[in-house]
């Protein structure tokens, strides 16, 4: 399994009785595509920064990729995130004023998975894989359009080759025909890599690209808060 839950729960600590997720057990096989769906304001954000360990459970047991997340520090959750998790996130989190490859390289620098000798031929290839242009490699990426921020975040989430991909809401900001090109490109990047994908979204739409899909509400006991 690549994400095992038991008895967790989730609360901020200034608001202990407001419970944001109250999950018995969930768990999503190795390989799986599962797409994870439900209105904003539901926990969807913050089960995945659980699972990528950049917030600490209040209670219960975390077992991402045959670790146990719950018992790991801060600096190790994020060791084990650079080196196991990729993300996409939904605004993409790029630095602005840095261009592809540098902030490709980033994600690598956090990373024990040591590259370097040939770091920027892998990220050129994956550029080349993505579909952006050489000439816009060396672009501050604040002058590049939402879509090719999106397939920069895009590497920079694969670059080390993780075994568990997260996706949170990164189709929001796409039109349906760019929406449509970057679930093929992502599934088939997940297919040939081998990995775990988690893709959350409220838009029930993107369900068929998935082997799994399911909402939020049936394994949050808490969801009824909402």
């Amino acid at each position: 399994m690549s994400i095992v839950l038991h008895d967790l729960k989730f609360h901020y600590p200034k608001s202990p009785a407001n419970l944001i997720l109250s999950i018995d057990t969930w768990d999503v096989p190795a390989k799986e595509k599962l797409f994870l769906h439900g209105p904003s304001g539901c926990g969807k954000s913050t089960l995945l920064n659980l699972i990528s360990g950049m917030l600490p459970p209040s209670h219960g047991e975390m077992h991402i990729l045959g670790e146990p997340l719950h018992k790991m520090s801060l600096r190790q959750r994020d060791n084990f995130r650079a080196n196991n998790i990729g993300y996409v996130f939904q605004q993409f989190n790029l630095v602005p004023y840095l261009n592809a490859i540098d902030n490709i390289q980033l994600a690598s620098h956090f990373s024990n998975k040591k590259l370097k000798t040939k770091l920027t031929s892998q990220i050129q290839t994956l550029l080349e894989r993505l579909f952006l242009f050489e000439s816009d490699w060396q672009k501050p990426v604040s002058q590049l359009s939402v879509g090719q921020q999106q397939r920069i975040a895009i590497a920079r989430a694969m670059i080390n080759t993780p075994k568990l991909l997260i996706a949170d809401e990164p189709t929001s900001s796409l039109d349906p025909q760019n929406r449509d090109k970057f679930m093929s490109l992502l599934q088939a990047l997940a297919t040939e890599y081998e990995m775990t994908l988690l893709f959350v979204s409220h838009d029930n739409a993107l369900s068929r690209y998935f082997d799994r899909a399911q909402a939020l509400s049936s394994i949050n006991l808490a969801s009824t808060q909402y």
